[in-house]
């Protein structure tokens, strides 16, 4: 294999496996929003997923969007990363070559609202709605996808790099 056909394999992989990530985010997300419509019909299923996101967002109702009067299974906040992190890992499967071309000023820019707002909340003082909130969390999911796209596909890269090559395999 010649040195840039390895190149070339080794940024299809990291591709795919930042495309595999956003799979599983938009899966997620899909499911969060569409539990309340689906929850009185399958009430186990709406159990099993606000249980399983419990370790990751408070659920507190009154801090969650709604969808026909039942709180989604994520807070307002953690919704908005979502629906922001979706959006990011798809950008980032998307945009391969610009991956690691963003620096730490940008994600700092774009997770200081959320970071804020996060502060005021932990004081008592949020003067903020669900709303607004979610809207504030949505760059610092976006930054966050975009770097966690950019992860996946330098985990992909390295480990394609160390495979041992098959045999019988001539080295180019």
């Amino acid at each position: 294999m010649t040195p840039a056909s390895a190149r070339i394999a080794h940024d299809r992989r990291a591709t795919l496996s930042a495309i595999a990530l956003a799979a599983f985010a938009t899966a997620l997300a899909a499911v969060v929003v569409a539990l309340p419509g689906i929850e009185d019909a399958r009430p186990t299923l709406g159990w099993t997923v606000r249980f399983a996101l419990r370790p990751v967002c408070h659920q507190i109702p009154e801090r969650s969007l709604t969808v026909a009067d039942v709180p989604l299974p994520l807070c307002a906040r953690c919704t908005g990363l979502l629906v922001g992190g979706v959006g990011g890992l798809v950008a980032g499967a998307a945009l391969a070559a610009w991956r690691r071309r963003i620096g730490a000023g940008p994600f700092l820019a774009a997770v200081a609202p959320t970071v804020i707002d996060g502060a005021l909340a932990t004081v008592s003082w949020s003067p903020l709605g669900n709303v607004p909130r979610a809207c504030l969390a949505v760059p610092a999911g976006l930054a966050c996808g975009w770097f966690l796209a950019a992860a996946a596909g330098e985990v992909a890269r390295r480990r394609g790099a160390r495979r041992p090559m098959a045999a019988g395999a001539v080295s180019g």
